[in-house]
């Protein structure tokens, strides 16, 4: 039995050998790639994505009007609106703060469930939340709300969650900042 079992792990390993040395129909068409190819390939993903980000602005602007939201968009290309002012402080980078969130996709697709209790999030270095989250939260005042729309360069971007936030997705979040930790 022993030698069967030698032979045949033998037999496997010259076989992969073998086979790793096989020319194929796709090595004999390979040819070099010139300065030029990796140009009108860098140009065409470059339109790809202008095209992608002209569509997603125009859906998410869309869904604005659509509920008759008066946003603002950040340079990075956030919106915002600011529901609710108390003329507090702002946090800072690396403020601890109290929040309740809910958030969804632009189809209505639960992500973060509305939640009683108050979540404790570090401003702009906890993983929990996208950079556009924390982005928004330093916009808000102590005891205010907000929504935010997060395009998918500052929610996910091309991977997703692997879980609930499909890849390229712009988020929706409803924002209550209850409270800033000294």
């Amino acid at each position: 039995m022993l030698f069967l079992r030698n032979n045949f792990f033998s037999f496997v390993c010259i076989f992969c050998l073998a086979a790793c040395q096989m020319p194929t129909d796709k090595q004999d068409d390979a040819r070099t790639l010139t300065p030029d190819d990796f140009q009108a390939v860098r140009e065409s993903q470059i339109s790809r994505n202008r095209d992608f980000l002209k569509k997603e602005r125009e859906s998410i602007e869309q869904y604005i009007a659509d509920r008759n939201w008066e946003m603002e968009r950040t340079g990075n290309g956030l919106y915002y609106q600011l529901d609710k002012k108390t003329g507090g402080q702002k946090p800072d980078f690396k403020s601890e703060v109290a929040v309740i969130v809910v958030s969804y996709l632009l189809d209505g697709t639960l992500i973060h469930p509305k939640d009683s209790s108050a979540l404790r999030v570090s401003v702009g270095t906890d993983t929990r939340f996208e950079i556009g989250f924390h982005e928004g939260l330093q916009l808000m005042e102590e005891g205010s709300s907000a929504k935010f729309i997060l395009p998918s360069h500052l929610a996910h971007g091309l991977a997703g969650d692997l879980g609930t936030v499909p890849p390229m997705s712009a988020l929706v979040y409803e924002v209550s900042l209850i409270q800033i930790f000294k």
